[in-house]
């Protein structure tokens, strides 16, 4: 048995290289792993810096930044302030985006359709000025 992975739809056979780019870029591209990893570079955005800029051991840098953090009111321990609340804000994020869009939609649809209506409009008056300077031709 071969090593080799077909997608369906598609004739060619991929090799496991090829399958394991294709998972990676299909989870790069899933928009909930997009929200997650969004929001955890915004949550942890400062102890990144640190981490970059930082010029002590790794260890003692990260014994500094890894503490835990108060959201809320609330003490949250190191893993769930770093990891867990950017989970949880992505996964909100995802699920929420679609209402806000259609909300937005709703909002500034007339607004849209006024000015589909005035280009439309100017486009006319337009044609119709070259259809006058081809006459005179």
């Amino acid at each position: 048995m071969s090593d080799e992975v077909v997608k369906p739809g598609n004739e060619e056979a991929l090799s496991p290289n090829q399958s394991l780019s294709e998972a990676i870029k299909d989870k790069i591209f899933n928009k909930i792993y997009f929200y997650i990893l969004v929001s955890f570079l915004l949550v942890n955005w400062q102890e990144i810096l640190i981490l970059f800029k930082s010029s002590e051991d790794i260890f003692y840098t990260l014994s500094i930044i890894f503490t835990s953090q108060v959201w809320f009111g609330y003490m949250l321990p190191p893993w769930f302030a770093h990891f867990g609340v950017p989970i949880l804000f992505g996964t909100l994020a995802s699920a929420l985006t679609p209402y806000v869009t259609y909300w937005i939609s709703r909002v500034t649809a007339k607004e849209f359709a006024k000015i589909r209506r005035a280009d439309r409009k100017a486009d006319l008056e337009v044609e119709d000025e070259f259809q006058d300077l081809r006459r005179l031709c």
